[in-house]
């Protein structure tokens, strides 16, 4: 029966905290750049990610080596995409998702099916436990395409974020999903193709945001 189980790594047995930075004008530095867990998930990763925070909301810097993409939608996981989860409260005693959970897609371009569309909010809720989900134009993103490497910049503003209150609550539940249009996927806490980390933010990292950040 064992021999059945699907193999899991270090990571999904302990959780994960690290120190998630604020940032000043609109500018993440080295210091914000998240660790790299693919090794221990057994793939290879393809994107480095930098997030900061401030009262205003989440700020995320992905780069990668590459300047040509494939979208689809509304299946947006066939193609590039990415997908962040978010707990403003950090629940971890849940096994499904709370008003406060959110999981948002992205697209690194507009779809031809979805025009001008790169962005939304997709996440699952059981019963009344739910909030509205945000209204995609609060989303914003942009991309910079240079000498063969692509920086796409996300800002999850406050009123996307149902509970979020860095001054009142200094945590937050995060993990992300990367989809590539091969087939390959980054994950950064635990990964989905062994867990089912799209309404289990008990698995999901927790990001404690810290006011000031030295070099």
């Amino acid at each position: 029966m064992l021999d059945a189980l699907p193999p899991l790594s270090p990571l999904h047995f302990f959780g994960i905290s690290l120190d998630c930075f604020s940032f000043k004008e609109g500018a993440l530095l080295k210091k914000h750049q998240l660790p790299d867990f693919s090794d221990i998930h057994g793939a290879k990763s393809f994107a480095t990610l930098n997030v900061g925070w401030s009262e205003e909301g989440i700020l995320i810097y992905l780069t990668q080596n590459r300047t040509d993409f494939t979208v689809y939608f509304p299946h947006f996981s066939r193609g590039d995409s990415y997908e962040f989860f978010f707990d403003t409260r950090d629940i971890k005693t849940t096994g499904y998702n709370t008003r406060f959970c959110h999981h948002f897609y992205f697209l690194p371009e507009p779809s031809l099916e979805g025009g001008e569309n790169v962005g939304g909010e997709i996440t699952r809720f059981r019963g009344e436990e739910a909030h509205d989900l945000c209204d995609r134009a609060l989303l914003k993103l942009t991309t910079l395409k240079k000498e063969g490497r692509t920086t796409t910049e996300i800002f999850v503003p406050k009123e996307a974020l149902y509970g979020y209150d860095p001054t009142q609550f200094d945590r937050l539940g995060f993990t992300y999903r990367l989809n590539h249009r091969d087939g390959r996927m980054q994950h950064f806490a635990c990964d989905s193709l062994r867990m089912q980390i799209d309404d289990q933010p008990s698995l999901w990292a927790s990001l404690l945001l810290k006011k000031e950040a030295t070099e």
